[in-house]
């Protein structure tokens, strides 16, 4: 029978209600500098739900919902170094995959190098601020990158960022700051329920060959 969730809704049914209630809103907007993070990650799992669903016509939907991101003016797409407005680039990325389309690629593409320009002296972004939001703002970028292309670099970057981050926030009791580190971490300190999931979503698509990700993965959530 499968899954049945409430309302006696099923998962794919449940699913689409998501995908129709993101197509009804307007964009969500970071201020006046373009799309909001919340936005390109609830338009990546949107589009991919209606690839894997095979539901063409929602498909078709969202993808000319974003299709304005590529187009210059649309006020969509910020440049500024800020990793908040870099990881809009998820979105395009998922339409090259879906679609094929080089000009998204290259918008993608456009956004995760210059997340590298300049990099710290460490190999990091200059973009890094210590807050764990940032395991997943990075590391799905970086990751979609490399899921598009191959190419190593971008995983090499992913594994790079996140393994320090977990080096440097992991408290005494594995537990992890939203907040801001260093900074000790208290033992009834929240912050880290999405944690867990997002950081998985980047180690799955990590080649088993990156020493940096067998260190990061090597970390035990408790």
């Amino acid at each position: 029978m499968g899954l049945v969730v409430r309302d006696g809704l099923r998962p794919m049914e449940f699913g689409r209600l998501l995908c129709l209630n993101l197509l009804r809103r307007p964009y969500m907007r970071y201020g006046e500098e373009g799309l909001h993070y919340a936005q390109a990650c609830a338009a990546m799992g949107a589009l991919r739900f209606a690839s894997l669903a095979g539901d063409g016509e929602l498909l078709a939907r969202l993808l000319a919902r974003y299709e304005p991101l590529r187009q210059e003016g649309s006020g969509l797409v910020s440049r500024r170094a800020h990793m908040d407005l870099r990881v809009v680039g998820i979105v395009p990325l998922t339409i090259f995959r879906l679609t094929g389309d080089r000009r998204h690629l290259a918008l993608g593409l456009s956004l995760a190098d210059a997340q590298w320009e300049e990099p710290r002296p460490d190999g990091l972004t200059r973009e890094t601020r210590w807050w764990i939001d940032d395991v997943y703002m990075v590391g799905a970028l970086q990751m979609e990158v490399y899921r598009a292309t191959g190419e190593r670099k971008y995983a090499d970057r992913a594994a790079r960022q996140v393994a320090a981050y977990l080096a440097v926030l992991q408290g005494k009791r594995s537990l992890l700051s939203a907040i801001t580190a260093p900074r000790p971490v208290s033992s009834g300190e929240g912050g880290t329920g999405g944690s867990p999931p997002r950081w998985q979503r980047c180690s799955r698509a990590f080649p088993k060959t990156i020493p940096l990700a067998a260190r990061s993965q090597a970390v035990t959530w408790r």
